[in-house]
């Protein structure tokens, strides 16, 4: 892949927003890449317009993943424990039991787990953590108005 595809820090952005899911780097790549196309057939490059449609249809993906479905989802967990238990690893909170919550953040891969047995929070949805106010450590002038999401950040 050639990086002059790209517009100047846009591969950053994507190597963030894909949390080191190399599925979800390549599925935005793709997808930045037809919004190119679409605004002109012969696009230079993948501008940050395009990277920012992509990353946001994936934010919306993991959003979704999230809400409770009697066929995916067998526990049924709410929508809000969801966010408060990934709230609690986000801030590194003591170690909670491996219980159906746990698996039904891994299964949406909104949790993700290393091999060393460390948990983070996708970064996507820690920007939605953020926007429903499950976290509230950056003061507000350090918001977006629009979105409550951290201003400046590098997605």
């Amino acid at each position: 892949m050639k990086l002059t595809l790209f517009a100047d820090g846009q591969v950053e952005r994507l190597l963030v927003a894909c949390g080191g899911n190399v599925r979800d780097l390549f599925e935005q790549i793709i997808k930045a890449r037809g919004l190119a196309l679409n605004d002109s057939e012969h696009a230079p490059r993948i501008e940050a317009q395009h990277i920012s449609d992509s990353i946001e249809e994936r934010r919306t993906y993991y959003h979704r993943l999230l809400f409770s479905d009697k066929f995916a989802d067998i526990e049924e967990t709410p929508y809000k424990d969801k966010l408060q238990r990934l709230a609690q690893f986000h801030r590194q909170e003591p170690a909670t039991e491996r219980d159906a919550v746990f698996y039904a953040l891994l299964r949406a891969r909104a949790l993700q787990e290393f091999a060393n047995s460390r948990v983070a929070v996708h970064p996507l949805v820690v920007d939605l953590l953020y926007t429903e106010g499950m976290l509230s450590d950056l003061p507000p002038e350090k918001r977006n108005p629009r979105n409550s999401r951290p201003l400046g950040s590098t997605i």
